[in-house]
């Protein structure tokens, strides 16, 4: 693997229970692969009323979208560069809830294009095999100066 835990979490503005990526396990110019195995889990922090709606992906994506931007763009380890979501776009779903599918969730985000200012990212949620979730999201991710 890549990254793990608390290597993740240094990509992130977020503590734990919030960061929702368990491994990164490629990372290259233009995509990262994660795995997810926490969306089973019944204290999840996105569930709602005891189920963790597809939409959820959203989050996941963007963490995913940040966690590559910050490998493509280094800042200084543990204080991520700020970014905003600034565009959730097309997303669709197979299955209304994650929370009971079997196995782990592998989470692509493709880089269609972008410079180190801004990124346009196509995301894909699937677990065996089977696609789950699909959008894109657009974001922009500023100095700290900035922020």
């Amino acid at each position: 693997m890549l990254l793990t835990g608390a290597e993740i979490a240094e990509f992130l503005p977020h503590q734990a229970p919030m960061i929702l990526i368990d491994h990164i396990i490629k990372a290259d110019e233009h995509c990262l692969i994660g795995h997810i195995e926490s969306h089973r889990s019944p204290s999840h922090p996105l569930r709602i009323r005891g189920s963790l709606p597809a939409i959820s992906a959203i989050e996941m994506a963007a963490q995913g979208c940040a966690i590559h931007g910050a490998l493509r763009n280094p800042s200084t380890p543990g204080d991520p560069r700020p970014g905003v979501l600034a565009l959730i776009k097309d997303v669709s779903w197979t299955y209304p809830r994650i929370d009971e599918v079997e196995g782990p969730l592998e989470l692509l985000v493709l880089r269609l294009h972008g410079d180190s200012h801004q990124a346009f990212y196509q995301f894909k949620l699937t677990a065996n095999s089977g696609l789950l979730v699909l959008g894109e999201l657009a974001v922009f991710f500023t100095d700290k100066k900035d922020s």
